[in-house]
């Protein structure tokens, strides 16, 4: 069978293909992709089988609205007013299957074919393969030398697009933006009637920094999107469940293309999230205390190593380690690292190509993995990482 152009060119993740390496090689610690280990799931498994359990016998086995358990829907609303302070009302909340199904929900809503969308280089690849599938141009605005945003390579490609995609906590760099830098984003779009998606899927993995919503600019809340998640910041990836804050007047919208798309997300799933949500605080701090904890021991240790860099490591779960003087593709540093020292670790060059020269280090395994993938990658580097390239 033929199959239709727009699949054949959505290109697949890099880092899937690492971890399809992994598959014949025993005893790997992953560090290559954005999930956890067992020590989160442990915190609070229990809690979700009573939730499930509970969700089930309460009857909670049918389709709810497209859009949503309004339950759920106002519980999300209620968050945002404890949380950040701001107010949102629940029609303008949409529950979708996790933020992936939330980004490709945005994409249909705000483009059509043809339409630029700005997208962050390096940055999230699925941004460029669901803007594709969708049939929109994809167009990179580059990063600054402390990982935020280029706000003036942002202004220069501005009046040419349609939307722009923001990501903080970022992946997969691991930094918090700024007020001033979220602001400055802000202007632009007023100034161009851009549409802004912004990606705050980990806003509760931060760090010594405060992350800080773009609902707080009053002056583009009708032309922004906010996508969330329970994956990241609950650790609960297969879980399944986020959702988008929409403006005014697009709920509907939005639940036309949710029933064109998954109906409605499951009953039970989202009873189990509005439990989560109302208990966000016990829950998210939990697991930022174990990954702030796996994070100093990663940086501990790769201190070893001399004219060590990195970005700052301030939210989300990840460190992008500057590889490029050991080695020029980041591609065969992943590589041979996994084949010699049983380490997964994601290339650089799969977040777009300024990502080239740095891995990304996911820390939301165990902790004991954490101290021993870090070793092993210090270990690797000090025994010849300026070799690698000529060894593939």
């Amino acid at each position: 069978m033929n199959i239709s152009y727009r699949a054949d060119i959505t290109p697949y993740p890099l880092i899937r293909e690492i971890s399809k390496l992994t598959r014949t090689i025993p005893d790997v610690i992953h560090m290559e992709i954005g999930d956890f280990g067992k020590e989160f799931k442990e915190l609070h498994k229990e809690f979700i089988a009573s939730l499930l359990a509970n969700a089930a016998k309460e009857g909670y086995l049918n389709y709810t609205e497209n859009s949503g358990l309004y339950e759920l829907r106002s519980a999300i609303a209620e968050y945002y007013k404890k949380r950040h302070g701001i107010a949102v009302e629940p029609e303008n909340v949409v529950i979708t299957i996790g933020a992936m199904e939330g980004l490709f929900l945005s994409l249909l809503l705000t483009l059509d074919v043809g339409d630029k969308i700005l997208l962050p280089n390096p940055g999230y690849p699925n941004y460029t393969s669901q803007s594709i599938l969708v049939g929109a141009n994809p167009q990179y605005y580059s990063l600054d030398n402390n990982f935020l945003p280029n706000t003036s390579d942002i202004a220069s490609k501005a009046k040419e697009s349609k939307a722009l995609i923001i990501n903080t906590p970022n992946n997969p760099t691991g930094v918090v933006y700024s007020t001033n830098v979220l602001r400055e984003i802000a202007e632009i779009a007023r100034e161009n009637n851009l549409v802004v998606i912004s990606d705050e899927t980990y806003e509760n993995i931060v760090f010594e920094k405060k992350h800080h919503t773009m609902l707080k600019f009053e002056e583009i809340r009708d032309n922004l999107i906010v996508i969330n998640s329970f994956s990241k910041s609950f650790a609960l990836t297969g879980l399944r469940l986020g959702f988008v804050i929409l403006p005014d007047g697009l709920s509907g919208v939005a639940g036309k293309l949710q029933e064109n798309i998954i109906a409605s997300p499951p009953a039970m799933l989202q009873k189990v999230a509005v439990e989560l949500i109302e208990n966000y605080r016990e829950i998210t701090k939990k697991i930022t205390q174990k990954l702030r904890k796996n994070r100093d021991a990663i940086i501990k240790e790769l201190h070893r190593l001399p004219e060590i860099s990195y970005a700052p490591p301030e939210g989300a779960f990840y460190i992008f380690l500057n590889i490029s003087r050991y080695c020029p593709s980041s591609y065969a540093f992943a590589e041979t690292l996994l084949k010699t020292k049983r380490v997964a670790v994601t290339p650089g060059i799969g977040f777009g190509e300024n990502g080239e020269g740095y891995v990304r280090i996911s820390y939301s395994c165990s902790y004991n993995e954490a101290l021993e993938g870090a070793k092993r990658i210090v270990e690797f580097l000090n025994e010849g990482g300026r070799e690698i390239d000529r060894k593939n």
